[in-house]
């Protein structure tokens, strides 16, 4: 369809002919006239004088407005006002109408400064909305389509840029939200088979907030999702059929009987102590628990060998040979002490009466002080303690997954 281009401030039951097609103003918009038939191409132009141009006539009061017709019909038109009377000037005569064309015509445009766009319905009922020649909006029989020129929905959008999503939801807040249906209704997600129509529910929010997988299966109370891999939608199960652990995973538990699904280790771990390993797990050791840990741990067979001392292992000491005021013949009073040894002196003497003393800087080497001791080992007394090893602890058990 081509463009148009009305006149400005036209008169109630004016006319106006472009592009093959006649129309008349009815007060309000130009419409089609009903009458006209499609026209030819334009005939050649009569032969005549033109006459000179009237007076232009007074301008003709505008007719009341028709009714506005029911939605989908057209409704009447308001009468004509009378029109001024025309310039006495004649007419040049009107070609004869040409034979009708065969284009097909190009689409209507849409202009700077347009208001408003009418869609006359010509038996496709599809308005198209093209930016620089590419079509981005289709509206066909009361579906859009965003980059889908045949929209299979209310709104059918077709992203064709990796850059950004289809659709991006911002600004909802508490009170109202970014994606919502009516209340009471149900918010339904699936797949569209496009090629056979279908769809396929996976998940739902219910009227009352319940998810429902696969359709209306909401699950029970105390129920869990549970994942079946990548080809199959989730399903409620009970909780405590979860599998949380895998079948023979062992755990300690503070309970006097396994938990259910779980069974209790009763054979070789009664009465033992945990031992944390960085290696192999194992057990191992033969006293129970509390037979050693206890508050009469009493020890036996404990003994003290026989030891005899040797020189070296005798404590440094000295023994004194002399008294102090013992002499043969008193001539001159001696200088020993207790802190010196005694050595030779010299001197006259009585034969075989007396020895004369004097103090020396060496050890004594003559004239020994007798012995004591018999050289054997000895004993220590050694009594066997008894022991409170009574020590604090909570009992546990091993159960194992089933």
């Amino acid at each position: 369809m081509a463009a148009f281009d009305f006149p400005n401030s036209p008169n109630n039951g004016d006319t106006y002919s472009a592009n093959g097609i006649d129309w008349i103003y009815n007060g309000n918009v130009w419409k089609k006239d009903a009458t006209a038939g499609v026209k030819g191409q334009k005939g050649e132009i009569g032969v005549g004088d033109k006459g000179q141009k009237g007076e232009k006539g007074q301008k003709g009061e505008i007719g009341p407005k028709g009714q506005k017709g029911e939605i989908g019909a057209t409704g009447g038109t308001g009468g004509v006002g009378d029109k001024g009377q025309k310039g006495d000037g004649q007419k040049g005569q009107k070609g004869e109408i040409g034979p009708s064309g065969s284009g097909t015509g190009t689409a209507d445009k849409i202009f700077e400064n347009d208001t408003s766009v009418e869609c006359v319905d010509t038996g496709t009922g599809v308005v198209e909305v093209k930016v620089d020649g590419t079509e981005t909006i289709t509206v066909k029989q009361g579906e859009v389509g965003i980059n889908v020129t045949d929209p299979k929905a209310t709104l059918d959008v077709s992203r064709t840029s990796d850059n950004y999503p289809a659709i991006n939801v911002q600004g909802g807040n508490n009170s109202y939200g970014d994606l919502t249906v009516e209340s009471g209704e149900i918010l339904q997600t699936g797949h569209w088979n496009r090629s056979t129509g279908t769809f396929t529910e996976r998940f739902r929010i219910g009227s009352a907030g319940a998810l429902g997988i696969a359709g209306g299966n909401y699950g029970s109370s105390g129920q869990v999702l549970s994942s079946q891999g990548s080809s199959a939608s989730p399903q409620w199960v009970d909780a405590t059929n979860v599998a949380v652990f895998p079948s023979g995973t062992r755990m300690l538990f503070q309970q006097t009987s396994a938990p259910t699904g779980w069974t209790k280790v009763t054979s070789g771990v009664n009465n033992r102590a945990l031992r944390i390993v960085t290696g192999s797990v194992g057990s191992g050791g033969s006293n129970g628990f509390t037979n050693v840990l206890n508050s009469t741990v009493t020890t036996s067979n404990g003994s003290v060998a026989n030891h005899t001392l040797t020189s070296s292992q005798i404590p440094s000491h000295y023994h004194f040979a002399f008294r102090s005021g013992n002499h043969g013949q008193l001539r001159n009073g001696s200088n020993m002490s207790s802190n010196n040894y005694p050595g030779s002196g010299s001197g006259a003497g009585n034969l075989y009466e007396s020895y004369n003393i004097s103090a020396s800087g060496s050890v004594s080497n003559v004239g020994r002080t007798s012995s004591v001791g018999s050289g054997s080992g000895h004993n220590h007394g050694f009594t066997n303690p008894n022991f409170n090893l009574n020590v604090s602890y909570t009992d546990v058990i091993i159960a194992q997954k089933n």
